[in-house]
């Protein structure tokens, strides 16, 4: 037994090839901002397929990586370009998914409200694939709507703004295709 314990602790003991390394803290899919943490492991010889924890993450996902897993180098690709704008959406909860969370894609629909000029508008598609930047973990204020932040070509800002402005806006999260 005590043979079996010292054997133990040899093989536990800290390695002097242990790396930090990044791993996902959420899933990551194609298009999202990496959220993850830095873990110690031994990896041997492929060590240099994991960027450094040394180095930042910066840009979006370019291959999906599960919660948990640690992320590849390559997965992640340049920032998105300068004609990209974020834009802050207030969203009832019940108008959203349930586990909405950045890196998420969502087709974004409105409904204007109803007066005495457009009753019972339907609903229209606002901007289709859009990318969940950042999901606000409480609801705000007096109306205790979400904050999603979408991020959307610049010349579709004013009419997403519009449409958070004059109605009721509702997220329908895109599914992704896993390979």
């Amino acid at each position: 037994m005590v043979g079996a314990m010292v054997l133990g602790a040899w093989l536990m003991r800290p390695s002097a090839d242990t790396v930090l390394v990044w791993r996902a803290s959420a899933d990551l899919p194609v298009g999202a901002v990496p959220v993850a943490e830095p873990v110690a492991v031994s990896l041997g010889s492929a060590a240099a397929a994991y960027p450094r924890a040394s180095t930042p993450l910066t840009g979006r996902m370019r291959i999906a990586v599960p919660a948990g897993a640690l992320i590849p180098a390559g997965a992640i690709g340049a920032a998105a370009p300068d004609d990209r704008r974020q834009v802050t959406l207030p969203v009832d909860p019940q108008h959203a998914p349930i586990d909405l969370v950045a890196g998420a894609i969502v087709d974004v629909w409105a409904t204007p409200a109803n007066d005495s000029t457009t009753p019972g508008a339907p609903p229209r598609l606002v901007l289709p694939q859009a990318l969940v930047s950042a999901v606000s973990s409480q609801p705000s204020g007096m109306s205790g709507a979400l904050s999603v932040v979408i991020e959307a070509p610049a010349d579709a800002a004013s009419t997403l703004i519009a449409a958070s402005r004059t109605g009721v806006v509702d997220l329908v999260l895109v599914p992704l295709v896993h390979s």
